[in-house]
């Protein structure tokens, strides 16, 4: 039997993130279900300072590592005006996070595209959410959803 498996990361460039995976029969209800499970899971992230905390905070604040299945994906904080130094996918996830310097080591099968992305949301959940008045969101405007088959 053929299976669809669409990914989706959704954010909006500053400061929040969201990642859903949708496996349908259907390439269309895979599509519209992860469009869906990718903005339910948008959580905040706390951007950090590399070497002195002069200026607006630009990468994340501490080492991170994520894994999934194989694949041991390693984030690392650089310093300004680095950019991100990664693969494409990650990348991308990492800008729509509004993290502008970034270096990322990435071990294992990570032409399995699934493998690649989970390990990115878990981390930064566990270790770089902040205290509640950032919960509280008067509006979030979400300027961009990457959808990837």
């Amino acid at each position: 039997m053929t299976r669809f498996k669409a990914f989706d990361a959704t954010g909006d460039y500053n400061g929040h993130v969201g990642l859903g995976v949708k496996c349908s029969k259907e390439v269309a209800t895979a599509i519209r279900g992860v469009i869906i499970l990718a903005k339910l899971p948008i959580v905040p992230m706390q951007p950090g300072c590399w070497g002195s905390k002069v200026g607006k905070p630009h990468t994340i604040p501490c080492k991170v590592t994520g894994h999934c299945g194989s694949v041991l994906v390693h984030f690392i904080p650089a310093p300004r005006d680095t950019g991100i130094v990664s693969a494409p996918v990650p990348k991308k996830l990492l800008m729509m996070a509004g993290i502008d310097d970034h270096y990322t080591s990435a071990r294992g099968c990570t032409t399995t595209l699934g493998n690649f992305l989970m390990p990115f949301p878990r981390p930064t959940v566990i270790s770089l959410l902040i205290s509640g008045e950032r919960w509280c969101l008067r509006s979030l405007r979400i300027r961009n959803s990457l959808t990837i088959l």
